[in-house]
């Protein structure tokens, strides 16, 4: 599994059990690597934190087809249903 996939898992865990957005403090602290280390080895693959939530967040509206925007909107960590329409709008 790469670290881009396990960063995946735990950004949609968190996301869909807390209804909340980890940190890259409590992601790094679930990997076992320090902050530092978990940022140069995402860069080393050309990625970032809040384009691997995007792309969870994404993944997570897909499935979620019979959510209220209100719904969604709580599930994801974001503060107004607004949010999500403008995810929607990504990706269509």
């Amino acid at each position: 599994m790469t670290l881009t996939t396990k960063i995946e898992m735990i950004i949609v865990d968190t996301l869909i059990n807390k209804s909340t957005c980890p940190t890259m403090q409590n992601i790094a602290d679930d990997i076992g690597l320090s902050e530092r280390t978990l940022r140069r080895r995402l860069c080393k693959e050309g990625v970032t934190i809040r384009s691997l939530t995007e792309r969870a967040r994404l993944n997570i509206v897909r499935q979620s087809s019979d959510c209220s925007l209100e719904e969604l909107a709580e599930s994801l960590g974001y503060a107004e249903a607004r949010s999500v329409s403008r995810l929607i709008a990504r990706i269509e």
